[in-house]
């Protein structure tokens, strides 16, 4: 991960473990509830004995900014740069993003920018509304309220593939195949989402409503 942000790459890291967020991030967003509950300098956190108790620590905890963090002197690339006044307009932002599962409001308002060359960190218990959030920031979740920005373009309604165009890249936490399909079968199952025609009797007696979809 290190090397593909010395290499130029904005990354957003999306963790429960504080610890993996320490030890990667320069900066931190710690999302409780759907809410932002704190933004800043990842090393921080661990000032925040409040916000800490809900996500996992333990063991030693690396602060931000030695060698062993991929620093140079004490300093990550991106913040070098920014230090020397070169322009940093985000390249990945949202502006009061909302994102509600019938009375569960799952993402409320959330600003982000994130910035060139930046390793971000985002932070939160189970339910906080990362993957949420992550999924809106994707386009795999279409916002209830709000604007996502890529490169200063609204990309609000953007498809995955339109944002995948535009530079922006997902790894997803689960990256297995189905051990029991073939390639070929796997990517058919990814496919079903689009088919035409989804009545299980069709499906079942192998109907042409059914198998001309396929």
């Amino acid at each position: 991960v290190r090397d593909m942000n010395r290499q130029g790459t904005t990354i957003v890291i999306v963790e429960q473990s504080v610890n993996v967020a320490l030890l990667l991030a320069e900066r931190a967003i710690f999302l409780e509830k759907g809410q932002v509950r704190f933004t800043g300098p990842a090393g921080e956190l661990l000032e925040r004995p409040d916000l800490l108790r809900a996500v996992f620590i333990g063991g030693d905890v690396a602060k931000p900014g030695g060698a062993a963090n991929g620093t140079q002197n004490g300093r990550r690339p991106a913040i070098a740069a920014r230090e020397a006044g070169e322009p940093s307009d985000p390249v990945l932002e949202c502006r009061g993003l909302v994102k509600r599962f019938g009375g569960i409001t799952a993402v409320d308002h959330v600003d982000l920018a994130v910035r060139p060359g930046e390793l971000l960190g985002l932070i939160g218990h189970n339910g906080a509304g990362k993957t949420t959030l992550f999924d809106l920031l994707c386009g795999f979740l279409t916002p209830d309220d709000g604007r996502i920005l890529l490169a200063g373009e609204d990309a609000t309604l953007f498809p995955p593939y339109e944002r995948a165009r535009a530079g922006l890249g997902r790894s997803f936490q689960e990256a297995r195949l189905f051990p029991s399909l073939t390639g070929q079968e796997t990517i058919s199952v990814a496919r079903d989402r689009h088919l035409a025609s989804h009545e299980p009797f069709a499906a079942a007696f192998r109907m042409p409503a059914s198998t001309d979809s396929e």
